[in-house]
C-alpha cells in the first residue's frame, strides 16, 4: 500500500463508521417511537428541571452563537413528570431551534402560571416553518431534513400527551418559531 491507498482506506473507513453511527440513530429512534413507554411520573419543579435542562444545552447553544433568554415566572411551578422523557422532549425541541438558526440568534424560555396549569414556551429567532409544513410536523416520519428521520417531533407529541400536557406551534417564516408545551400543577400545591 501507498500512502494514496492509506488516505483512501481511512477516508471510507470514516464513511462507514458515520453511516453506522446514522443508522443506530435512526434506529433508536424508531424504538423510542414504538415503544413510547408510559411516564414514571414524580414531583419535579418546572424552573429547576429548566435551569438542568439549559445547562446540558449551554455548550451547543453557545458554539452556535445562541443567546439564551429565561423570562421564569415569578411563582413555584411544580408539577409531576418523568425527567429523562421530558429531557428528550426539551433536547429535541431545542436541537430544532439550533438548525433553524445556522447564523445564531435567540433562544428565549418563557414560564407562566395558566388556570391551574404549568406553561412553557421556548422561542427561537430562527427560520421558521412554512405554513404547509405547520400541520405535518407532528406526523411520523415527515422531514424536510436531508438526514432527519421525521420521529422527533411526534415522539415529543407522543410524551407531552403522555403527560396530560398539550402542545402548540406559532411559527412565522424568517421570524421564528414558539413551541408552548402546558402540563398540569401538581394538585396539592395549586394555589
Amino acid at each position: 500500500f501507498d500512502r494514496k491507498d492509506d488516505e483512501e482506506i481511512s477516508k471510507t473507513a470514516r464513511i462507514i463508521r458515520e453511516q453506522v453511527d446514522r443508522a443506530s440513530g435512526i434506529t433508536q429512534k424508531l424504538l423510542s417511537f414504538a415503544r413510547q413507554r408510559p411516564p414514571q411520573l414524580c414531583p419535579l419543579s418546572l424552573h429547576e428541571f429548566l435551569e438542568k435542562f439549559l445547562e446540558t444545552m449551554e455548550e451547543q447553544f453557545a458554539s452556535q452563537k445562541i443567546r439564551i433568554e429565561k423570562k421564569f415566572a415569578d411563582v413555584p411551578l411544580p408539577f409531576l413528570g418523568d425527567e429523562e422523557q421530558l429531557e428528550e422532549v426539551f433536547v429535541n425541541l431545542a436541537r430544532n431551534a439550533i438548525h433553524a438558526m445556522p447564523r445564531g440568534g435567540h433562544f428565549t424560555i418563557t414560564t407562566r402560571k395558566k388556570a391551574e396549569r404549568a406553561e412553557v414556551s421556548l422561542t427561537d429567532t430562527g427560520c421558521g416553518i412554512p405554513p404547509e409544513n405547520l400541520s405535518k410536523i407532528f406526523v411520523p416520519f415527515f422531514t424536510t431534513k436531508s438526514r432527519g428521520t421525521g420521529l422527533g417531533l411526534s415522539i415529543v407529541h407522543g410524551i407531552v400527551k403522555n403527560h396530560g400536557g398539550t402542545l402548540s406551534v406559532a411559527s412565522h417564516v424568517g421570524k421564528g418559531t414558539t413551541f408552548t408545551l402546558s402540563f398540569p400543577l401538581k394538585k396539592e400545591e395549586v394555589l
